[in-house]
Formats: C-alpha cells, sequence, structure tokens
C-alpha cells in the first residue's frame, strides 16, 4: 500500500532513502527548466518520457479531486519507459531534497524492483537509466566548432 499524504511522518514511513539521490549544485537552474531539458533530452534518444502531474500547487477542490481519481502525494515528476522497462525520477533543483512521502513512495518502487531516483540534471538520469538496461549509449561529450565554421556563422 502506498503511502498518503495524510499519515504523519512518525507512522510508518520509512525516512530512509533507498534509491540513488544526486549531489547538490550551484547551479541556479529552477527545477521546472531542468525538468523541461530532462524531457527533451530523453526523448531525443528515443526514450518514452512523460510528466506526472501531481497535486502540488492546486487548489483544495483540484487536489480534492485529483486524490479520488487515484493521486498518491510522493509519486515521482517523470516516468521514462522503454521496450521492456520503466524508471521514475524525480528531478530537484541544485538544492532540493525529497519530501518524506517521495522517499516512501519511491521505497515502495524500489521494494518492487523497479528503479527511480532523485535526479538533478540529464548525467545522472542518463547513467541511471543505462544502469537500469534502457538501452541506450552514453552521451558523446559536445564537440567544439572548428573556427573556420565559426568565421562562416558570421557571415550570414
Amino acid at each position: 500500500m502506498l503511502a498518503l499524504d495524510h499519515l504523519p511522518a512518525d507512522e510508518g514511513l520509512s525516512l530512509t532513502p533507498r534509491f540513488h539521490i544526486a549531489p547538490t549544485d550551484r547551479d541556479p537552474a529552477r527545477e521546472d527548466s531542468r525538468q523541461r531539458a530532462i524531457v527533451a533530452m530523453a526523448r531525443r534518444r528515443g526514450l518514452f518520457c512523460v510528466h506526472i502531474p501531481q497535486s502540488g500547487k492546486r487548489s483544495d477542490y483540484e487536489r480534492t479531486s485529483l486524490h479520488r481519481n487515484g493521486a498518491v502525494a510522493g509519486v515521482p515528476d517523470l516516468m521514462i519507459a522503454w521496450a521492456g522497462g520503466v524508471y521514475f525520477a524525480e528531478v530537484k533543483d541544485g538544492r532540493g531534497k525529497p519530501s518524506p512521502a517521495q522517499i516512501e513512495v519511491m521505497n515502495q518502487l524500489v521494494e518492487r524492483g523497479i528503479p527511480c531516483g532523485v535526479h538533478r540534471g540529464w548525467a545522472t538520469l542518463e547513467a541511471a537509466l543505462i544502469a537500469a538496461g534502457a538501452g541506450i549509449a552514453v552521451s558523446p561529450a559536445p564537440q567544439p566548432k572548428p573556427e573556420y565554421l565559426l568565421l562562416a556563422e558570421g557571415l550570414f
């Protein structure tokens, strides 16, 4: 049974994460811009990647309606799927930490053999997807453009 957001932290929530949490960083990028970049990169790599809307910053009516229809507090932001596999990713900004509900839900995913983690950018997520069997190769490092191409770009 998944943890529900109405349970207090001292009633059965296991708060020790059993999944990867990317280290914090000083990049000022907000969570939403990081998530957009991750979704774009995953889709470019041929993965099925969707955002799972939850009841976060919504009116009481919207939140109640979502919960009645099956929403559960703590479900990760993204579901990334490929033939024969799935990965759930929670996206955080440079200093963000998972909430107790997110830890509980993600621990339950791990208990069921479903890989998941907290990520701040594509690099750690890509490594986790490869480890989970996504069948993608590591992205090549961006190569600087030769000087003659840079000069030619300035002519047009």
